[in-house]
């Protein structure tokens, strides 16, 4: 009889220990997989899509006359990616972003489209990055105006892993146009300040 309770309690034992063994090996491969997607360990690719808030800012010089642009707000969907090459929890990496057609207020529609280079750091679950917007481009389209802006810009952001290769990403652009190509003005200076939120899906080759 004691044999038998001896043998039940191994058994059990056993089981518990198996099962706990097994437990740590799901956790712990749940962990390699958050961190697969926080760090940057060799060549990774992460294309994104969201949506992008702006408001726009800024002055027409309308051939001498000075014009004041009012504030308007634009809205509407966005998508990129971002390619680099990464070493642990530090990334390098060249961004490409552009927008559908944003709906502006006073009926205009734009487009936006920005060339960069980000800077990442990737801590588990959760990652930050900066970024240096060398190339950005305004289309701008309305009845009687149209015509394309060039500028330049920085950019936050942060990323939360929500699910393994799956980051749910904030960022704010802090952009600045200086050059024009409208027919009906000579020149033109605005400042666009925009929140993009988006879901992303790190890769790492």
């Amino acid at each position: 009889m004691n044999d038998s309770i001896c043998v039940l309690e191994f058994s059990i034992t056993d089981r518990l220990i198996l099962t706990l063994g097994h437990s740590l090996k799901y956790f712990l491969s749940f962990l390699c997989l958050f961190y697969t997607v926080s760090s940057f360990a060799g060549i990774f690719l992460e294309p994104y899509v969201g949506y992008l808030s702006a408001k726009h800012t800024g002055k027409w010089d309308n051939y001498g006359t000075q014009l004041d642009l009012p504030s308007y707000s634009a809205s509407g969907a966005a998508f990129g990616a971002r390619a680099g090459y990464g070493i642990g929890p530090l990334g390098l990496a060249l961004d490409y972003m552009t927008t559908s057609s944003l709906k502006e207020e006073h009926d205009f529609s734009s487009k936006i489209t920005n060339i960069g280079a980000t800077v990442m750091l990737g801590l588990p679950i959760i990652r930050f990055w900066a970024g240096y917007i060398f190339s950005s481009q305004l289309k701008l389209e309305t009845d009687g105006l149209s015509g394309t802006e060039k500028g330049s810009g920085f950019k936050v952001g942060a990323g939360w892993s929500v699910f393994p290769l799956l980051s749910l990403n904030l960022e704010y652009l802090m952009l600045k146009y200086d050059s024009m190509d409208y027919v009906s003005f000579q020149d033109t200076s605005r400042k666009t300040n925009a929140i993009l939120l988006s879901l992303s899906m790190p890769i790492v080759f």
